[in-house]
């Protein structure tokens, strides 16, 4: 299982659903920040193109926005089992599709490469499982938020990664949050 945050440790701790809610909110304010983005391009079937754009009409964010939310928050409740050893699924083909333009700040497009990595699926697949197993529980989220709550201005920003050496072995350990050494840092220095 994918262990992003040391306070999410139970994937439905109250902790964990607030530290969602907070990093969401930055992206209710993305016209206003002056980020490098990446592209991509994603084939979706109609109906998952449909239900995007009614829930960002509806909550008023742009799809992009709706989407990178969606996803982090699978990805950071553990929605998909890590796998390791296996290839990159894809969807089955044969289903009628739309493409769909995804844009996306760097730091988003870092973190969707590893939830891509880890859960072994394309970037399509991963949108379609979020949108068929997560969208309940995700709008439920959205739903008790208010919008006086759309506050975080720094949704990746405690987004890290570290390479280092273990007996000569090259490790890599990266954080979808800030490092816990920071965080116990500061609950010891009662900035927490």
């Amino acid at each position: 299982k994918i262990a992003s945050s040391p306070c999410c440790l139970h994937p439905l701790s109250s902790v964990c659903i607030l530290l969602f809610a907070f990093s969401f909110c930055f992206l209710l304010l993305e016209d206003t920040c002056f980020f490098l983005s990446c592209k991509d391009g994603v084939n979706l079937t109609g109906t998952h193109l449909e239900l995007m754009k009614f829930y960002s009409e509806h909550y008023n964010i742009s799809q992009r926005t709706f989407l990178s939310g969606l996803v982090s928050f699978a990805a950071q409740l553990e929605k998909e089992d890590v796998k390791s050893f296996k290839q990159l699924s894809y969807r089955k083909k044969g289903t009628n599709w739309k493409r769909f333009h995804l844009v996306l700040f760097e730091d988003e497009y870092e973190f969707f490469m590893d939830v891509k990595k880890l859960w072994k699926m394309s970037l399509a697949k991963i949108i379609a499982f979020c949108l068929d197993n997560v969208l309940d529980e995700f709008l439920q989220v959205l739903d008790s938020m208010g919008e006086d709550d759309y506050t975080d201005n720094y949704r990746y920003s405690g987004y890290t990664f570290s390479v280092y050496r273990v007996y000569g072995i090259v490790c890599c350990k990266f954080f979808w949050g800030p490092d816990p050494k920071i965080i116990k840092k500061a609950k010891q220095l009662g900035h927490i």
